[in-house]
């Protein structure tokens, strides 16, 4: 009878563990798509708030109609993170079917310098 217990235990834990391992599998952010990455540095083009010198990573994903819904955004600066998720929040792109729903991260660089004016 306590070979049964021990064994039952071995059995619960090692499934528990491979559960685990599984979850963390899924969120594990995966490298972007190099033309998902170009269709996100597009729309992120024309910053216009002060100058900055900022490097930051993106991360987000891309749901079931194609749209981009930013999760986080690795920045101190309120006004960069207000800018970036405006921009890219439920923009559409193109990506196939079996890339959606996933987590991906972007390092991205805004740069504006004190010398540029918009025409």
């Amino acid at each position: 009878m306590k070979k049964i217990a021990v064994l039952t235990f071995v059995f619960l834990l090692g499934m528990s563990n491979s559960f685990a391992n599984e979850i963390g599998k899924e969120e594990n952010p995966i490298t972007t798509p190099k033309t998902l990455r170009d269709q996100v540095v597009k729309l992120l083009e024309g910053y216009d708030g002060a100058p900055v010198k900022e490097k930051t990573r993106i991360t987000f994903l891309v749901n079931k109609k194609s749209e981009i819904v930013v999760l986080t955004v690795n920045t101190k600066d309120d006004a960069i993170d207000r800018y970036v998720k405006g921009k890219l929040n439920y923009q559409k792109v193109k990506i196939r079917a079996k890339e959606v729903m996933k987590l991906y991260v972007i390092p991205i660089r805004i740069l504006k310098d004190k010398a540029y004016k918009k025409s």
